[in-house]
C-alpha cells in the first residue's frame, strides 16, 4: 500500500517539478512473485537508490537490519546524490514490540542518529510524515531553502479548537461555530497556497490538499451546513480532477451527489455540475456505462426543467457518444453525435467553436469505419472553423491536427500524417505539458508511424514516453495503458531478434 501510495500520488505530483521517483521492489505481490529474492540482489537495488524509507510497527528482521546498515553504507559513500533514510515507527506499547526492534531504536538512540527516525500514531500520520520529509527532500533537489512546511500559525490554533471539539461536550456550542469559521479559513487558505511563489508545485498540491482533507473531516464531525459542506465537497472533488487523482475525485463526487440528492429529495438541478464531472471522471477511467449513467440523470433534469432542446443537451449528448465511441459501438456514437449537432445548430449555427468539436467527433466515427474521404471532409471542415481564430482554441486545433494525421497514416502517406502529429504535439506540449495524457497520445501516435516505417528504435522511444504518462495518470488496467504496452513488448521482441 505503501509502495501504491508513492507511485500513484506522490510520483504524478513530483512530475510537475520536473523530478522522476522510480520505486524499487525487491518483491512484487501484483505480479504474482512472492518469492525473496537473494540478499546480494536486494543489496544491489539498494544500493542503486537516493532514498530509502524503512517502516516498523512491531517486529524487526534480521534482513532488514542487514539493509538498514546498506542503506547507511551508500549514504555515507554518495554524499554528493544526497542519500537520505528515513525510518517510520508506528506508536505502540513496548510489550507488544519485539526484543529486535526495542534494540533497533536502542541503537539509533546510543549512536546518535535519531534524527532518522520518527513515531507515527496511525497511517493517516504516517501518510503526512512521508509527505513532509519527501517535499524537503525534493527542495533540496532543487537547491531550493529546506522552508518550514509544518502548519503556520492560523492552521495550528483551528487543531487545536478541534481537538477541544472532540474532547468537551461543554462548549460544543460555542466550539462549533468557531470550527466552522475555521473552515472557511482553510478554504481560503487553498488559494492563498496554490498562489503562493517560492514554493514547489509538489508543496503547494500536497497542502492544499491537506487543508481540503481537514475541511472535509471537520465538516462532516461538526454537523457544518449541508448546502455549505456539499459546495465544499464540490470544489474539494474538482482540485482533485484537475490534478490527476480521478479515483479520489471521484469517491468525493460521490459523497457529495448523495449530500445533495438528500437535501433536495432526489436529482436536482442543483447537481447537474457533478452529475457531469462524475460522468467524465467516470468516462476518463473508462467505466463508460456509470459514465451513462450519470449524463442521462443531466438529461433528465433538462426535460423537466429546461426544455427538449436547450443547447446544453448537445454536451450531453455529445459526452454520450464519445463513450460509445471508445467501446467501438459506432453506429451509437453516430447517432449521439448527429443529434448533438443538430441541437447546437439551431441555437448557434456553424461558427461556434464547438461546431468543430462535433465534427472532429463525427469525423472519428467515420475513421474507424474506414471511410477516409468522408472522414477527412469533416476534419478538415473542423479545421478550417478553427484556424479562423487560432488564440482561443489551440488544444483543439491540436486534436484536429490529430485526427487529420491519423487517417492520413492509415491512408499510408505516412510523411503528411507525421506533419501533422508533430504540430499537434508542438501545441500540446506547450498548452498541457509533457506528462498529460493526451501529449501522450501523440507520443503513441508517432511512435506507430516510426513501427509502420520498420524505424523500431524510435518507435519504442515515442512508446515509452506514452507509456509511463498513461501508466501513471490512467492506471494499469486502462485500454490506452494496455494497447501501448502490448505495443512496447512486441517492438522489444524485434528488437531482440536484431530489428533495430
Amino acid at each position: 500500500m505503501l509502495g501504491d501510495y508513492i507511485m500513484n500520488s506522490i510520483r504524478p505530483i513530483f512530475k510537475y517539478d520536473k523530478i522522476d521517483v522510480e520505486l524499487v521492489k525487491c518483491e512484487d505481490i501484483d505480479l504474482g512473485y512472492t518469492g525473496r529474492p537473494s540478499q546480494e540482489i536486494i543489496d544491489d537495488n539498494i544500493r542503486e537508490c537516493n532514498i530509502f524509507l524503512f517502516l516498523f510497527k512491531v517486529g524487526a528482521g534480521e534482513a532488514t537490519l542487514h539493509e538498514f546498515e546498506v542503506a547507511r553504507e551508500v549514504q555515507t559513500k554518495k554524499l554528493q546524490t544526497i542519500p537520505t533514510i528515513r525510518i517510520y515507527f508506528f506508536d505502540l506499547p513496548e510489550e507488544e514490540k519485539s526484543k529486535e526492534l526495542l534494540k533497533f531504536q536502542g541503537l539509533l538512540n546510543n549512536n546518535n542518529i535519531g534524527l532518522y527516525w520518527t513515531n507515527c500514531k496511525n497511517r493517516e500520520d504516517l501518510r503526512g510524515k512521508i509527505e513532509h520529509d519527501l517535499i524537503l527532500y525534493e527542495r533540496r533537489l532543487l537547491d531550493l531553502n529546506e522552508s518550514d512546511t509544518k502548519e503556520n500559525t492560523l492552521e495550528r490554533e483551528a487543531d487545536a479548537r478541534f481537538a477541544q471539539y472532540e474532547d468537551s461536550k461543554r462548549n460544543q456550542l460555542f466550539l462549533k461555530k468557531k470550527l466552522h469559521q475555521d473552515i472557511g479559513n482553510l478554504l481560503k487558505e487553498v488559494d492563498k497556497v496554490m498562489g503562493e511563489n517560492g514554493f514547489t508545485t509538489a508543496e503547494k498540491i500536497f497542502k492544499a490538499k491537506k487543508l481540503y482533507m481537514k475541511a472535509d473531516l471537520w465538516a462532516e464531525a461538526s454537523e457544518y451546513e449541508k448546502k455549505s459542506y456539499a459546495r465544499l465537497l464540490f470544489d474539494y472533488a474538482q482540485f482533485l480532477e484537475e490534478y490527476g487523482f480521478y479515483y479520489d475525485s471521484k469517491e468525493i463526487y460521490l459523497r457529495q451527489i448523495h449530500l445533495l440528492e438528500e437535501i433536495y429529495g432526489g436529482e436536482h438541478k442543483e447537481a447537474i455540475s457533478s452529475y457531469n464531472n462524475l460522468g467524465e471522471i467516470y468516462r476518463v477511467i473508462g467505466e463508460y456505462h456509470n459514465a451513462r449513467e450519470y449524463y442521462h440523470k443531466v438529461l433528465n433534469i433538462f426535460d423537466e426543467s429546461q426544455g427538449r432542446y436547450n443547447p446544453n443537451y448537445a454536451i450531453i449528448y455529445n459526452n454520450i457518444g464519445l463513450t460509445y465511441y471508445y467501446q467501438g459501438v459506432f453506429s451509437k456514437a453516430l447517432e449521439y453525435y448527429l443529434k448533438a449537432i443538430e441541437v447546437h445548430n439551431k441555437e448557434y449555427g456553424s461558427d461556434h467553436p464547438m461546431y468543430a468539436k462535433f465534427c472532429n467527433n463525427i469525423g472519428s466515427v467515420y475513421w474507424k469505419q474506414r471511410n477516409y474521404t468522408k472522414a477527412l471532409e469533416y476534419y478538415f471542415n473542423a479545421k478550417e472553423k478553427q484556424e479562423k481564430d487560432p488564440s482561443k482554441n489551440r488544444l483543439d486545433i491540436a486534436t484536429t491536427y490529430n485526427n487529420i494525421a491519423t487517417v492520413y497514416s492509415d491512408m499510408g502517406k505516412f510523411e503528411f500524417a507525421m506533419d501533422y502529429y508533430f504540430k499537434a504535439l508542438s501545441i500540446r506540449e506547450k498548452e498541457l505539458g509533457f506528462d498529460h495524457p493526451d501529449t501522450a497520445t501523440i507520443y503513441h501516435n508517432i511512435g506507430s508511424i516510426f513501427f509502420n516505417q520498420k524505424s523500431y528504435g524510435k518507435a519504442l522511444d515515442y512508446m515509452d514516453k506514452a507509456y509511463v504518462i498513461f501508466l501513471e495518470k490512467l492506471g494499469p488496467q486502462h485500454t490506452n495503458t494496455i494497447i501501448v504496452k502490448e505495443k512496447i513488448d512486441a517492438i522489444q521482441k524485434l528488437i531482440k531478434n536484431g530489428h533495430l
